[in-house]
This record gives C-alpha cells, structure tokens and sequence, in this order.
C-alpha cells in the first residue's frame, strides 16, 4: 500500500479539466462518472495511469509542460520548467509573528527538557501509576442538557484556582459556557444562524467569583458560514470576526504559547493562520488535496498538524512554513489529532475506526511534498472501536494516558 501511495504521488497526470478528459478518453475509459467532479476525475486517471495505462494523446502533463519560446530565442527551441519549488512571499507581520513565535517556543522547549532532565525513573513509574489508577476509577459524575441540537464540539479550560470551565458549541448557533465544579451554565450566546463547528476557550480563561460566578477571558468559535469569530466569555459579545474561507470551517486551536495565534482548518482544504489582536489573516497554508478538518498544536508552540478528508496529516512547522511530513497509514478520513506533553509523540484519529500514534523524533530530515513518511515514525495502530473515531486526547501531564471517542457512542482510555 505505502509503495502505490508512492508510485500514485510520482505520477504526472494533466492539470486542467480539458485535458483530462482527453486523456481518458485516449485511454479508453469513460470521461466521467456519475457525480464525479475535476479533482475526482484526476485521481482516477492518476490511478490507472500509475497501474500501467499509457496516455496516447498529447496532452500537458505536470512533468511535461514547457513555456513557449521567447521572440529572442532559436526558432524551435523548448525552454523546459519541469519541477520547481516556488514560494510566496510572505507579509512583513507574518515574518514579526515567526520571529515572536520562534522565541516563546525556544523558551517553552528549554523548559520543557529543564523538566525531563529532573525525572527519574522512580518518578515517571509512580506518575504513570497514578494516572493509571485515576483511570481506573474514571466514572461519569454528571450529564447535562447542554442544547436542543447536537452539540459538535466542546473545549475544557482548567483554571489556575483548581477549577474548571467548559465551553461547548452547538448546531443551533449557540455557544454556552459551563463552570464544571456544579454543572452551572455562565452564559449562552447565539453566534449566527449556521451550524457551529469548533469552539476553544483562550489559554487565559478563568471563571472568577463564588456565589455569581463569571467567565473571563476569550472564547472563539468556528462555523459552517466560513467565519471563525472571537467573543468575550464574560458575556459572550462578539468581539472580532475572522472571514476568509471560501468553504465551512472545521475544528480551530489557539497557540499554546500565549493565545495571541488561532489556526483554523477549512474545507477549501486550507489552514490558515490568525493574529487575535488585529484579526488580520497571517498566513493563507495550502497542502493538502482535499478538506482540512481539524489542527493541533505541539505543547512547544512551534510546530503544528493539520489533518482532513486526504486521510494524510500533515507536520508544519509554523517558524518557517516548511511541511516537515505527511503522515501515510490511515486509509480513510483523519477526523481528531494530539500532541502529547512529553513533546515527540503524535495520535491521529480516523474514519478507518482506527487511532495511530506517531513518533516524531524518527522524522530525523524533513520529508519532501508527495512523498511517503518512514514506516519507522509509526509506532502503533490501534483498533480503538466499531466505528469512526472522532477525536483522540493525551492525558495533559504526562501523556501516559490516550482517550480516543467514536460513534460508537463510547469512550476509551488506553496506557501509551
């Protein structure tokens, strides 16, 4: 399978609609099929021809197309591009946030080894019993009605008094605000008339008070309208909108380090990066052949996955806008993803029912657009339920723990 996902990467098919078209017909196979669009055509003519179908007609292909020859040149004389790697330059705020953001990860990073360096043994062996026995007596303590429609995603903020405040977004278009400690509802908003899709509370976020407890801080939500937007948890009022996406947005994270970054992932199979402070779209990333659905970052702040319909996630690091991987194995859609807290091990969540975890200090050099990821950077495949899984969560310690949840209607916690 890793070997034709390989061949299938390698191979130049042409770029426009036409021309596919042409090629398939040349070929002797239908020109499309029944609710079949370009992309879906492309990949099936990728396909064939990668299993051995010669294209006879002369079309463009990807590794084929030349420039026509300037009025100066020899007549008859072809000018080859082949491959070539371009960039867009970036804006000069964009370069001002991977400056800002390179040092408050350095900074983390450095914290973060000061920390390992400390561990013994003794005390990794008696962190990981403790959280074994917190799970073994894991059990529901309260369910709530938390709206009249599904709620699609929930984000938990555990505060620095020892509380806990829940935020959770509906398909009704509304965002409320739960403090955990008494199951309390802070405050509900409707945020518009679409569906909800994603919600994240801001690192800050804080419930303070006891008798009229209030939320503090910010909250941010995704939409099927193409907006992310940022509200104030005290009262849920809108405080800035973030347009761009040409499609639905799917899941939305801030950066770790300070809150100041918020990446969306979009079905125009984008992720794009936000500065909170301005609303100002940082960096429009593309990479990825179908639609992204969620992002996660590393603890550290400077690297970044994002994973979608391609059934590839893919490793950036934000620093330098350089994609360090793309993560071959699931064979369908890639629905949740987590960094665990120890800094070098990665889970991905799939619609192949299955939850993979990834090592990535084995990504020893970055590994080039199209092709496969080492076999070695996957350490396990875990057949976590009957159906999809929806999201996978490292326990926020010490990553000894991985929750993974389906639709299967069940939770599960398995020892990493």
């Amino acid at each position: 399978a890793a070997a034709m996902r390989a061949r299938l990467s390698s191979t130049a098919v042409p770029a426009a609609d036409a021309d596919v078209r042409v090629a398939l017909r040349s070929i002797g196979e239908p020109i499309t099929l029944f609710g079949e669009g370009p992309a879906e055509r492309r990949n099936r003519l990728r396909a064939l021809v990668a299993e051995g179908a010669e294209l006879t007609a002369t079309v463009a292909t990807e590794d084929t197309m030349a420039v026509e020859p300037a009025e100066d040149d020899e007549a008859g004389e072809e000018v080859d591009v082949g491959r070539e790697t371009f960039y867009t330059e970036g804006t000069e705020t964009l370069k001002r946030a991977r400056i800002d953001l390179c040092e408050d990860s350095i900074a983390r990073a450095a914290k973060r080894l000061a920390n390992e360096r400390e561990l013994t043994r003794e005390s990794v062996q008696s962190a990981r019993e403790e959280v074994a026995s917190r799970c073994a007596a894991l059990a529901m303590e309260a369910s709530e009605l938390a709206d009249a429609r599904p709620v699609a995603a929930c984000s938990l903020r555990e505060t620095p008094a020892g509380d806990a405040m829940l935020a959770t977004a509906s398909w009704g278009g509304s965002l409320k605000l739960w403090r955990l400690s008494d199951n309390k509802c802070l405050g509900s908003t409707e945020v518009c008339e679409d569906r909800l899709t994603g919600v994240d509370l801001h690192p800050s976020a804080t419930v303070r008070g006891e008798d009229t407890p209030s939320a503090e801080g910010i909250v941010a939500t995704s939409a099927a309208d193409g907006v992310a937007r940022l509200h104030k948890c005290e009262d849920g009022s809108l405080l800035r909108e973030l347009p761009g996406h040409t499609g639905r947005i799917g899941r939305l994270k801030f950066n770790p380090c300070n809150g100041r970054w918020l990446a969306t992932a979009g079905f125009d199979a984008t992720w794009r990066l936000w500065d909170c402070d301005t609303g100002e779209e940082l960096l429009l990333q593309e990479g990825h052949s179908r639609s992204v659905y969620t992002v996660a970052w590393h603890g550290d702040g400077a690297l970044l996955c994002s994973a979608g319909f391609d059934c590839s996630p893919r490793l950036w690091d934000v620093r330098s806008g350089r994609c360090l991987a793309a993560l071959h194995g699931h064979s369908q859609k890639v629905l949740g993803a987590d960094f665990s807290p120890n800094g070098y091990h990665l889970a991905t969540a799939g619609a192949d029912n299955t939850c993979r975890l990834w090592d990535i200090r084995r990504l020893a050099a970055p590994v080039p657009m199209g092709e496969p990821t080492p076999s070695a950077a996957q350490l396990y495949t875990i057949p976590a339920h009957m159906t999809l899984v929806s999201a996978c969560l490292f326990e926020p310690s010490s990553g000894s723990a991985l929750a993974t949840f389906a639709f299967d209607g069940c939770a599960k916690l398995w020892s990493t």
